[in-house]
Order: C-alpha cells, then sequence, then structure tokens
C-alpha cells in the first residue's frame, strides 16, 4: 500500500503543477486579430460607441429573412478563454430553419480589430440551432457580433452588440471580464458546471461544520438523557476540510475534475463517571474524488450535464487517539477520514439563466461498494440541492440555497468499537436527514472568483442520540484559466 503522506505529496504537486502550466497557458497574451470570413463586413474606421447600446440578443436579420438569438454556453461570457455559444435561426412566423450554413464574426468598432479565432459551427443541433465553437474575446469593451444566414430562403445577416466589462480596478485589458449577463453557481455546488475545451479551472475550498447537543429522531437530548444508556456521551464535533481542485475541459462537452481534501476533525465528549470530559482529534487525507462531468443536449436556456464520479479509499479507517478507555484506542466511526470503500458518485445537474438570473438543481448520490477492511460499509448518501441566484454587478452575484441529504446507516461493524460504550460507534445510530438553507456571495476580479456560502439547518430527523448539525460554512476561490 502507497503511504498516504507519500499519495498526498504525490498528487499535490501534480494539481501544483498543471495548475503552473495553466498559468502559462496562451490566454494570458493577446493573439493577433483573425482575418473575417468571406461575405462579412470590415470597418475601415474606427466607429464612437453609442451612448446607449442596443444589448438584445434575439433579434430579426436585416431584410427580415429570419430571426436570430444567442445562448453562451459558459455563463458569464469570459475573456480570453475559447468557449461556445448556440445560435438559433427561425423564420419570422418561428418555424426553425434547419440545414442553414452559419458564418460568424466579431469585431470591436472602437478598436479597429476583430476576434484572435475564426468560430464555425461545429454542431447542428436540431430545432434551429447550431452550436458554433472558436468564440473568443481577447478585450473588454464594445463588441459587434454579425452573423451571416444562408440557407434556401436566401441569404441575410444580423448584427449583435456585446458589452464587456473587466474586474473593477484592473488595470488595461482586463483577463477574465465578464458579460454583464450571468450569475455562478453557489460554491458549495460540487461539479456544477463545464468548461469549454482545453481550459482550466483549479480551485480551493475551506469548508467549517460545528455539531453540538443530541438528537433522536427530531427531538433533542440533553448529555444527562444520553448518559442515562451510556457510559459516554458526545458532546461537540467541528469538521474542518481544505479541498484542493482542479478542472479540465477535454471537449466542449467533457469536463473532467479531481478534488483532493485534508480533513481536521475534533469531538469532546463527557463521561458518566465523574462527569469527566476528553477530546479526540483525527487529521489527514480524505478520500479523493475524480469525476466526469458530460454534457447534455439543451434547450435555449436550460443546460443539463450528468456528473459520473468516484470516490477512491484514500482517507484512513485506522484512526485511533487516546480516551478513558485506555490510549491508542480505535476511535469511532465519525472521528475516521475516509469511507475505505470504492464509492460510486452519480448525479445530474441542471441549470438556466435569463438576464441577470439564475437558477438551477442538482441530484447527487454516493453509493458504496462492498465493505472496507474493518468489515464495515458506510451508508449511501443521497442528496438534492436547488438554488436562485442574481447577478447585482458584473463583479458581484448572490444566492439563496435549500439543500437537503439523507443517509443510511451502517452495514456490518468495527469489532474493536463497542456499541454500548458511546453512540458514535453504534453502527444502527448513523442515519438521517437534513435540511440546510444556505446563503452565498461571490466576488469576481480579474479572472478569479472569491466565494462565501453558509448556512443552518431548518430540518434534521436523525437515528439518535446523534449530534445534530448548527451551522457551516464554505469560503472559496477559483481561477480561471
Amino acid at each position: 500500500m502507497i503511504p498516504r503522506s507519500l499519495l498526498l505529496s504525490g498528487v499535490t504537486a501534480g494539481l501544483l503543477g498543471m495548475t503552473a502550466c495553466a498559468g502559462l497557458h496562451p490566454a494570458h497574451q493577446h493573439p493577433a486579430p483573425a482575418r473575417p470570413p468571406a461575405g462579412h463586413t470590415v470597418r475601415e474606421v474606427p466607429a464612437r460607441r453609442p451612448a446607449r447600446l442596443d444589448l438584445a440578443t434575439r433579434r430579426p436579420t436585416e431584410n427580415g429573412a429570419y430571426v436570430v438569438s444567442y445562448e453562451s454556453e459558459l455563463t458569464p461570457i469570459p475573456l480570453n478563454r475559447l468557449h461556445s455559444w448556440v445560435i438559433k435561426v427561425t423564420r419570422p412566423d418561428g418555424t426553425p430553419v434547419d440545414g442553414a450554413e452559419l458564418s460568424v464574426w466579431g469585431d470591436m468598432p472602437e478598436h479597429g480589430h476583430g476576434m484572435p479565432t475564426q468560430p464555425r459551427v461545429v454542431e447542428q443541433l436540431g430545432a434551429g440551432r447550431y452550436r458554433v465553437g472558436g468564440m473568443k474575446f481577447q478585450m473588454p469593451g464594445w463588441w459587434e457580433i454579425e452573423i451571416l444566414v444562408r440557407a434556401p430562403q436566401g441569404e441575410d445577416r444580423v448584427r449583435f452588440n456585446l458589452d464587456l466589462v473587466g474586474a473593477p480596478g484592473a488595470p488595461g485589458h482586463v483577463h477574465g471580464g465578464h458579460h454583464h449577463h450571468g450569475v455562478l453557481p453557489p460554491i458549495g455546488v460540487m461539479g456544477s458546471h463545464t468548461h469549454p475545451a482545453g481550459s482550466w479551472m483549479p480551485s480551493y475550498r475551506f469548508m467549517f461544520m460545528e455539531m453540538e447537543g443530541n438528537r433522536d429522531g427530531t427531538d433533542r437530548q440533553g448529555l444527562s438523557e444520553v448518559l442515562g444508556d451510556y457510559m459516554v456521551a458526545p458532546k461537540r464535533m467541528t469538521m474542518r476540510m481544505h479541498m484542493l481542485g482542479l478542472m479540465y475541459g477535454l471537449t466542449d462537452r467533457v469536463t473532467v475534475m479531481a478534488m483532493v481534501p485534508w480533513k481536521i476533525v475534533e469531538m469532546d465528549h463527557r463521561t458518566r463517571m465523574m462527569g469527566n470530559e476528553f477530546t479526540t482529534r483525527a487529521e489527514g487525507l480524505g478520500d479523493i474524488g475524480l469525476s466526469a462531468l458530460v454534457g447534455l443536449p439543451g434547450r435555449g436556456p436550460h443546460r443539463w450535464h450528468l456528473n459520473l464520479g468516484l470516490s477512491l479509499p484514500t482517507g484512513s479507517i485506522e484512526e485511533d487517539g487516546d480516551t478513558p478507555m485506555g490510549d491508542n484506542v480505535q476511535l469511532p466511526y465519525p472521528m475516521q477520514l475516509g469511507s475505505g470503500t470504492l464509492d460510486l458518485r452519480p448525479g445530474v445537474t441542471y441549470q438556466a439563466s435569463r438576464a441577470a438570473w439564475n437558477w438551477g438543481s442538482q441530484a447527487r448520490a454516493t453509493l458504496r461498494l462492498g465493505r472496507n477492511n474493518r468489515d464495515y460499509r458506510l451508508g449511501n448518501e443521497y442528496g438534492l440541492t436547488a438554488w436562485l441566484g442574481r447577478q447585482w454587478a458584473p463583479w458581484l452575484n448572490t444566492s439563496l440555497r435549500l439543500d437537503g441529504r439523507t443517509w443510511e446507516d451502517i452495514s456490518g461493524e468495527d469489532d474493536a468499537l463497542n456499541p454500548r460504550m458511546v453512540p458514535t460507534a453504534d453502527p444502527e445510530l448513523r442515519g438521517g436527514t437534513r435540511v440546510d438553507a444556505l446563503a452565498g456571495l461571490n466576488l469576481i476580479w480579474g479572472g478569479q472568483t472569491f466565494s462565501v456560502e453558509g448556512g443552518v439547518p431548518i430540518y434534521q430527523n436523525l437515528d439518535g442520540p446523534q449530534l445534530e448539525t448548527d451551522w457551516l460554512l464554505t469560503l472559496g476561490w477559483q481561477g480561471m484559466f
């Protein structure tokens, strides 16, 4: 078996190495503009920005032959990142136009230059919808996008305005500026979005959860009640986790992700005899998560993707500590750092956005495969979350979220634990259901996102006695490359 310290060092070095490579990605340079495709108009003299830009995302073509709309598959629209758009073409009566030839070009009228890429149609989605890859904007400011449509009904064109702005206080050509539309999902939602091909997103999260007081079902239990049945009662538990993450867009539809957790768990106890109190502590690498996010066909502003995840048993299930019962004794189930089993983590995520609003939901599960080498299996977990977000400025958005999860009791048991000594050692007292209400905030600055989300449970039903959750908090950073 590979030592956990060596495994952690290797994974961390790999993440840092990939992040360093991402930092040298050509997205940090301003490539020379490409030449516009044939048929597009080229502005000879720079134009002055209108006092008020029409930022509509749906417009009729110049001669009225078609109605064209667009939706970026990456919201907010970034700077210096390849991404895709979905363009829809209909007749004026709403009839979809399939089989058309689309040509897309963008330029900055104030600066007299165009895009650094030549976008092209990469997939015809049906119902008049076309996925256009190779969209990339290298500067903030006013952009004019021209779409040329060639179909049996004739040739016509339409222009859209974009107003891409950089983060506040950033000088010159800001990397990672954003369109005025689009809202980032809450930082507490893992695997919430895919990335365009070739793009990287390193991340760091700090998660904290505090649990104090016992509950059986929906009723609270005092320490004296718990100590009436057990020699030791848990009083309080804190869980801190540092999570390193890295996402990479393999294609416009498939993003791969790795998450490496470092956990610190502490639990305070009180004994029945003499009322003595003691604390146990465990720290180390948790179970590493690997997953693929696979985009599904969407419609309009609605986007779906599958979350296909795997949890590796890298976290220890051999944590021990000093207690009144002896030194270096095996600690109960909540104090262990991993599951000890290979676990599947399937899920599906939905997102949609309109103007300054974003909403979404995610269904997820953790399915344990077999028992670990201590002859038990943690219970399966199932979760459902939904959120609503709003963008208040190009650099600020907020969210409200409900998160529900239910988890089963443990199957089997660790022979080194005495379930009559403390309830945390009883495998039949580990299940429960909880619903949390959370609020979040994202600050975007120069292509980096700084996030916070915190909340409290609004419903708990536990197979107790079991420690109840009081509050939880997530702080995070995400980079865009």
